[in-house]
């Protein structure tokens, strides 16, 4: 743990954003935290397209409305900006730095090929959707440092079980487990 505790007490959440970037971010992972910006408009105009696909229609919006982690850079919506950062922007921020260390993981220390087997695996075993099984394992790991950082910041903010219970079941993870009742209780199992 870098962030001890009490450390974040009485900072604003923007300050809690910068502080937990600073120790978290630059010293584990080496990552780099951006704003969608308009250098990237055709790749996150290309994910949108692919998901409106796989949903039937269900994302109507680009993907620059998302936090989108690819390799070491984790791109925030656009028009973001860390002074403005919210306490979800924290938690998030954990979620997303939990995916860049399964990238580490998968690609024994090396993130992009981390990131290649990562994307092999989250879009095709077993299907691309409705059983997703390693889509539904990355996300539940992701959401649960996310619960958990939000208890370890002493966020005012708490994420809500049901909202992490329904991206997975939903097309907003194109239905990766839709076994709710299992997505439940693993959630509330793990997550208290």
């Amino acid at each position: 743990m870098i962030i001890m505790p009490g450390e974040l007490k009485g900072l604003s959440p923007a300050e809690k954003f910068n502080r937990i970037r600073q120790k978290e971010v630059r010293t584990l992972h080496d990552a780099h935290v951006y704003a969608k910006d308009q250098k990237w408009t055709k790749l996150w105009g290309a994910l949108g397209w692919i998901m409106r696909v796989l949903t039937g229609g269900k994302v109507k919006s680009q993907q620059d409305a998302y936090i989108t982690t690819i390799g070491n850079y984790i791109f925030y919506p656009a028009g973001w900006r860390a002074s403005q950062a919210s306490e979800p922007d924290c938690a998030a921020l954990r979620h997303e730095l939990c995916h860049v260390r399964q990238y580490r993981k998968l690609g024994f220390g090396n993130v992009w090929l981390g990131f290649i087997i990562f994307l092999f695996l989250y879009l095709f075993v077993f299907l691309p959707a409705g059983l997703s099984w390693f889509r539904w394992v990355f996300e539940r790991e992701a959401y649960r440092e996310g619960w958990y950082a939000a208890k370890e910041f002493d966020l005012k903010w708490r994420p809500r079980l049901g909202h992490y219970i329904d991206c997975c079941t939903s097309y907003r993870y194109v239905w990766a487990w839709p076994f709710r009742s299992q997505v439940r209780r693993w959630f509330y199992k793990n997550c208290q």
